[in-house]
């Protein structure tokens, strides 16, 4: 997005707007991790190219996802509305950045399991442990 705001691309504006009104669409998707209905989609990682659900194994959620998403979106919508497309900033982009917003607010305090690391990282040389 900097690159975009301080260098207009046509070209690169329609790959942007192609991405908004792909996330949407991802974002109704019912998945793995959950659905739109309360949130608990928004924190899938990974969908087809197709912009249908992918069931295998991943690891999931993946919850940086949404926060992510909506600090470029929030972005890309300012340049919006500093260049005259409000009504596309509030129609089109909003949706999706608040929805973002609300997954990211109830599930930025979820406790995640801790990664496992190997005790040898914790071994001092020398010490016997």
């Amino acid at each position: 997005m900097d690159s975009f705001a301080a260098n207009y691309s046509s070209s690169l504006q329609t790959t942007i707007q192609n991405y908004v009104i792909a996330q949407a669409k991802l974002q109704g998707v019912s998945n793995p991790s959950g659905s739109l209905a309360d949130g608990s989609g928004l924190g899938e990682p990974k969908f087809m190219v197709d912009l249908t659900r992918f069931s295998g194994d991943w690891g999931r959620p993946q919850r940086d996802g949404p926060a992510l998403r909506s600090i470029a979106m929030i972005r890309y919508a300012r340049w919006l509305i500093n260049n005259g497309y409000k009504s596309t900033a509030l129609s089109v982009v909003w949706p999706v950045i608040k929805n973002d917003l609300a997954y990211t607010a109830q599930y930025w305090c979820v406790a995640l399991p801790p990664p496992r690391i190997p005790i040898a990282l914790f071994r001092l040389r020398g010490s016997g442990y």
